[in-house]
């Protein structure tokens, strides 16, 4: 499974470490850290450079229009470093879920005893059912694909607007 982390200049000793994070958990993952063309390159991902940084959103929406759009991938802040290697085979239960039931976005955030009873209660419905939520999206380890995202990225938002956002996006989406 891909990971998807766009970061920048100011963030690039954090993502350092959240990569090597995840290349340390040894999980099935492919990351992909995409930035402006003056960040360093990180060892043991596929790392995008942008020559006109225009934007978290921005580098966002130019990357995901040249992936696969129904492939999942996880979306990750640069910020999020794995403490605790989550189990491989859940993970992978985890996204065959997500590809059967044609889920929008699932998010994989702590606190899980908060989301599963709340997955319970709606259903496992898709993110736009969720809608009473302040913040129905997270950018932090949220399992989706880049057909959903370009639907909701708006190219002049920073990751914390997007989140913000999210809320009156997803009623215009179809909530």
């Amino acid at each position: 499974m891909k990971v998807i982390i766009s970061t920048c200049k100011k963030y690039e000793r954090v993502c350092e470490l959240v990569v090597n994070s995840l290349n340390e958990a040894r999980l099935p993952l492919s990351i992909v850290t995409i930035a402006e063309n003056t960040v360093i390159d990180f060892h043991d991902v596929e790392n995008i450079r942008i020559e006109n940084d225009n934007g978290w959103s921005f580098n966002m929406i130019k990357y995901l229009s040249e992936i696969d759009p129904d492939e999942p991938f996880l979306l990750w802040m640069d910020d999020l470093a794995i403490v605790n290697a989550p189990n491989a085979t859940m993970l992978s239960l985890v996204e065959e879920y997500f590809k059967i039931e044609k889920i929008d976005a699932l998010s994989v955030y702590m606190p899980a005893a908060y989301r599963v009873p709340e997955a319970f209660n709606n259903g496992y419905a898709p993110i736009t059912s969720a809608l009473s939520n302040k913040y129905p999206f997270s950018c932090m380890c949220t399992l989706t694909t880049a057909r959903f995202m370009l639907k909701v990225l708006d190219k002049n938002e920073s990751p914390w607007e997007f989140e913000h956002n999210m809320a009156g996006k997803l009623k215009s989406i179809g909530g």
